[in-house]
């Protein structure tokens, strides 16, 4: 198995608008020339990325006038900048509900939305955005990964397309637009985006790893091994590149190096499912029949909806010479929809 999509998140790109709210100078009162000085403070202070200084100007030009949309817009993504959430999402409230047409904001929105896991509210604030001119290259990329989520896979393909189109150099929306087309089964076009990607970020060590997995799927064992080894002297803790080399490895013949990748991934998370049973399967095929029983017994109390834990687990029963468990367990299979229990079915009463 591998990772579809990364939630790797951008730092939220600050546009200093600059004096958003202009008059006609002649008429100026002093408290609207005060409001302008302590904006372009601000505008100033954002640019140098003193951003506590940047929120003393602006709530200063907020006392002075309470309506100024630019104001809120500002110091909401100072405050997101900054990781307070809470206090960022009551600025671009107030932005949207003295400017309803202020795509940027809704973008802000959406993003706060988005970092809570609230995907379909954050749906409809980026395509408000989108529909409000708001156009830049990450509104499109997180739309994109929702997209994903959904497995709608060619929404997914379209938004991730628009924000390379808009940053050429974006290596996550590359990755994440691979990710889409290994959906679709695209894996000679999945596998030009990871490496774009890793053309754009070298040390991208998912992109690395999901290069891997496109290349088994294309029969370059070789290949693959070389992606993930690769992956893993980037991020020696990436459980799923460890676990994906032991697969390789195992069709490849290599049993004894397939243990030791998935050993090692379950040393770093003794509770990872899949390397759990493809330890087990390892076990199974050296004859270690009791330590594979022993593992499937662990998977199927981590996840008993999983019909292929217990078709495994039913094979290893067997083997111990326990066929009425084997049994047991393929009819559960056969209720959890899994095909290949009809098979084993047959050797049962």
């Amino acid at each position: 198995m591998r990772k579809s999509f990364i939630a790797i998140l951008i730092s939220f790109v600050i546009l200093s608008t600059g004096w958003g709210q202009t008059t006609n100078s002649g008429s100026q009162s002093p408290v609207d020339l005060e409001a302008k000085k302590a904006f372009n403070q601000a505008v100033a202070a954002i640019g140098a990325k003193q951003y506590s200084q940047a929120i003393v100007s602006l709530n200063k030009v907020l006392e002075l006038n309470p309506d100024f949309i630019s104001a809120y817009n500002e110091r909401g993504k100072v405050f997101l900048q900054s990781g307070k959430l809470k206090e960022a999402n009551l600025d671009f409230e107030q932005v949207i509900k003295l400017d309803k047409e202020l795509g940027e904001a809704y973008f802000g929105r959406g993003y706060i939305t988005f970092l809570s896991k609230n995907y379909e509210l954050a749906f409809k604030d980026f395509s408000t955005a989108i529909s409000n001119g708001y156009n830049e290259y990450p509104v499109y990329y997180y739309r994109g990964m929702i997209n994903l989520i959904r497995n709608d896979a060619n929404a997914a393909i379209l938004d991730f397309t628009f924000s390379v189109d808009k940053n050429p150099n974006f290596a996550e929306a590359y990755h994440d637009r691979g990710s889409a087309k290994f959906k679709l089964k695209d894996y000679p076009g999945a596998l030009a985006d990871y490496e774009r990607a890793i053309q754009n970020k070298p040390n991208f060590a998912l992109a690395y790893s999901n290069s891997g997995s496109v290349k088994k799927e294309l029969g370059d064992f070789q290949g693959a091994i070389q992606a993930f080894t690769k992956s893993l002297e980037l991020d020696s803790n990436l459980l799923v590149s460890w676990n994906n080399r032991g697969v390789v490895r195992f069709f490849s013949g290599d049993i004894v190096g397939a243990k030791a990748d998935f050993d090692k991934a379950l040393l770093l998370n003794n509770n990872y499912l899949l390397a759990v049973n493809n330890l087990a399967i390892v076990e199974a095929k050296m004859e270690k029949y009791t330590s594979a029983a022993e593992n499937l017994n662990k998977a199927v109390k981590m996840d008993n909806t999983r019909g292929e834990l217990f078709i495994n687990r039913g094979y290893v029963k067997e083997q111990l010479g326990d066929l009425d468990g084997a049994c047991k367990d393929w009819h559960i299979a056969d209720t959890l929809k899994i095909k290949q229990a009809q098979l084993y079915l047959k050797d049962c009463k």
